[in-house]
């Protein structure tokens, strides 16, 4: 499976991760069960976060390219940064939007025949 870059937005940890061009169904059944099981992501506390959402995040990530950190981060070695989990679940959820999103070049395409 290719994979899609994504830079990071936080300042303090610049870099960037690399991410599955789509979602299989696999990854798509274990992200809808983090979100259902953590709910507003607003609202939680990072402890709920931890138990879901953050293992998730380290295994759907196939590499870190983000300064001080190892190429494959587990849960232990996640920096404690609200603002990094926030990108990161926003990333992830770029690639949700992606899978379930026509290709605008298969529509094109489409449209030519």
């Amino acid at each position: 499976m290719e994979s899609a870059e994504y830079k990071s937005t936080v300042e303090k940890w610049p870099g960037y991760i690399l991410l599955p061009e789509y979602m299989t169904f696999k990854s798509l059944l274990q992200w809808e069960k983090v979100v259902r099981a953590v709910g507003d992501v607003e609202t939680q506390s990072l402890s709920n976060m931890a138990d879901g959402v953050i293992p998730f995040l380290c295994e759907f990530v196939k590499e870190w390219h983000i300064d001080k950190l190892p190429i494959h981060v587990t849960p232990d070695d996640l920096p404690g940064s609200p603002a990094l989990l926030n990108w990161l679940i926003e990333s992830v959820n770029a690639v949700f939007t992606a899978t379930n999103e026509p290709d605008p070049l298969s529509l094109e395409q489409s449209s030519n025949t």
